[in-house]
């Protein structure tokens, strides 16, 4: 359910016009996603993929890149847990690999406002993560 909920809502941010970045959803998302390491999150982020680049002219750049992340971050979590001490490392990462692609200019504000995001959306997910993981919530 979580899943269908999420990509309505990356379809509905990615479909407005708002002066946020669309990284501060798609990206902690993904990273979970990658974490599952099951055929479904890729399937997910493959569809998460479609729906954010059918809705720019830049298709394939934006599939290659969420193929690139998930790769990345698949070799990444080999070696880091996906635990609340990490939080900040992942955020990090995830914010300069979206505003290497995506963003054109940045500022302070265009800086710390996602990067707050970032984390809260990424400490949201370990928490779902961990229920899952302890059978709370069945996937």
């Amino acid at each position: 359910m979580l899943d269908i909920i999420y990509l309505i809502l990356i379809f509905i941010v990615g479909s407005i016009s708002i002066q946020i970045s669309n990284g501060i959803f798609i990206m902690p998302y993904l990273l979970y996603l990658t974490n599952l390491k099951t055929e479904k999150s890729i399937i997910l982020a493959a569809v998460m993929g479609v729906i954010y680049s059918l809705q720019t002219e830049r298709i394939v750049e934006i599939l290659f890149f969420f193929a690139l992340f998930y790769i990345i971050f698949y070799q990444i979590l080999k070696h880091l847990e996906y635990t609340y001490i990490n939080v900040v490392i992942f955020s990090v990462a995830e914010q300069i690999l979206w505003a290497l692609v995506f963003e054109k200019g940045l500022d302070y504000i265009g800086i710390f406002v996602p990067f707050v995001f970032y984390n809260l959306f990424n400490l949201l997910f370990m928490k779902l993560y961990k229920k899952t993981k302890a059978g709370a919530v069945k996937q």
